[in-house]
């Protein structure tokens, strides 16, 4: 008959223990090989995509706003590749907020490589022109208090003589 191991009759004489390699064996043939379900992969490239958003003060342009954009979108990028250095790639969206509209107003996308040799925002990112009528800031030469439209002449103060009859 069997032995017995810690009061369990088991047959053919086998210890539980081949019994658990067994198992283990198994489903690392199963699994794609022995480390297969015990290691973790390899390291892959990751991309960050956190959203800034920014509030529309009542005396920014659009020009302001875009800067403020531009450096809110620098400083993410930055602070993606500085906390983390497995992000090969960053990619922030910088949406504008105005009277409850929000809108993209611009995306970064950059490469570390790319950021280390020319870290500027403005070479690396997608602008959305329509964010600017959107947000309420109008074009150039609207009338605006952005951009006001030229003054009309003076009015002349006297009106100018008749001409006379004679």
């Amino acid at each position: 008959m069997g032995k017995i191991f810690k009061g369990k009759r088991i047959r053919g004489g086998r210890s539980p223990h081949l019994h658990g390699w067994g198992i283990v064996i198994g489903l690392a043939i199963l699994g794609g090989g022995l480390t297969g379900g015990i290691t973790p992969l390899p390291l892959a490239a990751q991309t960050m995509q956190p959203d800034i958003q920014l509030q529309r003060r009542p005396d920014d342009t659009y020009d302001t706003f875009l800067r403020r954009a531009e450096a809110a979108a620098r400083a993410g990028v930055q602070r993606q590749f500085d906390s983390n250095p497995l992000v090969t790639t960053a990619d922030i969206m910088v949406y504008g907020k105005n009277s409850g509209v929000i809108v993209p107003l611009l995306r970064l996308r950059v490469t570390r490589r790319n950021w280390i040799n020319l870290p500027d925002p403005q070479q690396w990112a997608t602008y959305f022109p329509m964010a600017r009528q959107f947000l309420g800031f109008e074009p150039e030469g609207s009338g605006t208090p952005e951009s006001p439209a030229p003054a009309p002449p003076p009015a002349p103060a006297e009106p100018p003589p008749a001409p006379s009859a004679g």
